[in-house]
């Protein structure tokens, strides 16, 4: 038989001290695992997740349409492809005119399908956008079964009614590259069957 070992008791307050610090020290060890975790979980998820977030945006009020489209009228570098609703369109146009011909100053290509209208004066509010080399209007019979229009080919506005009045529904923006995609097709489609305006 072993003599067992003999222990003598510490005073509360220096026992809780000794406890408290080997806490300290052991949260201070947790805390470095999880922030190493952290850091390698964010190394491996940039390396599998592409760049850009895509994302999806309904926008239900008149000045918000504007404003949006407003802001990607002044950030566009390349080209403008509007597929529009006579009304529609003309009351947009008679807001955002001045900023679309910026946009034509910044040699940004402009290309847009409308409805026939029903008289030729009905075109009135495109002369002055007539001017510009890099504005491309044609017509189609009948009314599209959508109306969007694609930005640089990286954005999309997609009015949600195909309704013509003269103010904007609710639209949906997508930086999404298959649903950008699919509506630069489509009007690439439709470009093709329409009209060349004289």
């Amino acid at each position: 038989m072993t003599k067992p070992e003999e222990s003598h008791a510490i005073p509360i307050g220096k026992c809780v001290s000794i406890l408290m610090q080997r806490r300290i020290r052991k949260t201070e060890e947790l805390q470095k695992k999880a922030l190493t975790l952290a850091q390698s979980l964010r190394r491996k998820t940039a390396s599998e997740e592409p760049n850009e977030k895509f994302e999806f945006m309904l926008i239900h009020n008149r000045d918000a349409v504007y404003a949006k489209a407003e802001k990607m009228l002044t950030s566009a570098q390349e080209c403008i492809c509007f597929l529009g609703l006579t009304r529609r369109m003309f009351s947009w146009l008679s807001n955002c005119s001045p900023i679309l011909e910026e946009a034509l100053v910044r040699k940004v290509d402009c290309r847009m399908i409308m409805p026939q209208p029903e008289t030729n004066h009905g075109l009135a509010p495109l002369k002055t956008l007539g001017k510009y080399s890099n504005f491309v209007l044609r017509l189609i019979s009948g009314s599209p079964k959508a109306a969007f229009s694609v930005w640089d080919r990286k954005e999309v506005l997609i009015t949600t009614s195909t309704v013509d009045t003269p103010f904007p529904a609710s639209t949906l923006w997508s930086n999404n590259k298959g649903i950008v995609d699919l509506s630069q097709d489509y009007f690439e489609f439709l470009w093709q069957k329409a009209e060349k305006q004289a």
